[in-house]
């Protein structure tokens, strides 16, 4: 059974956690923008994706902020694309194309 929930994490910070079967999946948001992706496993074992796309001084702050009180340290830094991708939001673009 799948569920999600919505946290906010402070101004202009929110995560959006879904759950599917054994995996929890947490997407934080900075502003609108999806920034980093967890995923953990009930075994026990996560993994943790961060954008490596430069975006403003506060949205900076406020990745290094998250992933410093995160419980799941080591994120992999990758594309802004791939964050999109594996969080299963769409982009700006993507929306406004009709």
């Amino acid at each position: 059974m799948a569920s999600q929930a919505i946290r906010v994490v402070a101004s202009n910070q929110t995560e959006l956690i879904t759950t599917k079967k054994t995996v929890r999946r947490t997407v934080f948001f900075s502003y609108e923008t999806p920034v980093v992706v967890t995923y953990v496993y009930d075994c026990g074992v996560s993994v943790t994706y961060v954008t490596n796309k430069k975006h403003s001084s506060t949205t900076s702050r406020h990745i290094n902020k998250y992933l410093e009180t995160s419980p799941y340290k080591g994120a992999e830094s990758v594309s802004q694309g791939e964050i999109y991708r594996i969080s299963d939001v769409i982009s700006r673009d993507e929306a406004s194309d009709d």
